[in-house]
């Protein structure tokens, strides 16, 4: 509802609703209710953390033209090797205005990946023994792996705060169908929310085949045409070598004066230098 008045902003909060979203405005303002029957659980696990064998942080990251979002989840690994996965916070934001496009956005998500992971980790009192990242873009993925191309702003500072905050072999990507931050990019009634992957998590997290898949960083780098790119510059160079200088004395410069020396010379030399130049051009 939100995502579809932003491009319709009113002029004054007094200003009757338009015509058009009368209808989904009081639509959702009735589902409101059925909010009550949406209950996440306060316990993480079976067990104290602090008693488990394992933990683990899991972020997924996702995006769309309407909105930005993640979702973290804990993994307990108790030591009968059983796992158990738990919502610990989600969050989804309007699209940035200035994020004009597709790639933009999922880097933004990213981002706010990061960022709610810290807090989570903060809050949670427990140092994990691992932080996985997820994103369903490729490009995304090009960004943060990148080592050797340069980016222009935009790009290049939200890069430098994920990489500040988490490390290339922390991220993977993870099909659309399987990335439960999907959801938050777009409207969904409760009935849905309260049994979907945002709450639960993906079923792939109860085991390990799935991380056990080594990240494929080559599959990942940004295609040459990508407007984020800066150009490369080629930059070249010419050595004098040795001796040359000696095939230049019949054109009235000797050795001594192709050196610049102490600054008292340097006028001196420079006027040869000039000399030099007019003669060997005239003749």
């Amino acid at each position: 509802m939100t995502t579809s008045l932003k491009h319709h902003p009113l002029d004054d909060w007094d200003q009757p609703l338009p015509k058009q979203h009368k209808a989904s405005w009081e639509a959702w303002c009735k589902s409101l209710s059925d909010l009550t029957e949406v209950k996440v659980p306060r316990t993480y696990a079976s067990v104290s953390l602090s008693e488990a064998s394992r933990i683990e942080i899991h972020t997924f990251c996702d995006a769309s033209t309407e909105a930005i979002d993640a979702v973290s989840y804990v993994k307990v690994v108790l030591k009968d090797g059983q796992a158990q996965v738990s919502f610990v916070f989600g969050k989804a934001k309007l699209a940035p205005p200035h994020a004009t496009t597709i790639p933009r956005l999922e880097l933004c998500a990213a981002m706010l990946g990061v960022e709610i992971t810290e807090l989570v980790i903060e809050e949670l009192a427990v140092k994990p023994h691992s932080l996985t990242y997820y994103t369903d873009s490729e490009v995304t993925l090009g960004y943060i792996l990148n080592e050797t191309r340069r980016f222009y702003v935009y790009v290049s500072n939200r890069v430098q705060r994920i990489r500040r905050s988490s490390s290339s072999d922390q991220w993977r990507y993870v099909a659309t169908d399987l990335n439960p931050a999907d959801l938050a990019t777009r409207s969904v009634r409760v009935c849905d929310l309260k049994n979907s992957s945002w709450l639960a998590g993906p079923n792939f997290l109860q085991s390990t085949s799935f991380l056990d898949v080594p990240l494929e960083t080559e599959t990942f780098q940004p295609p040459q045409e990508d407007p984020e790119l800066r150009p490369e510059i080629t930059t070249l160079a010419t050595n004098a070598k040795p001796g040359v200088q000696k095939n230049l004395g019949t054109h009235g410069m000797d050795s001594e004066r192709t050196r610049i020396g102490s600054k008292g010379n340097e006028s001196k030399d420079r006027g040869d230098i000039l000399e030099f130049s007019r003669k060997f051009w005239t003749q």
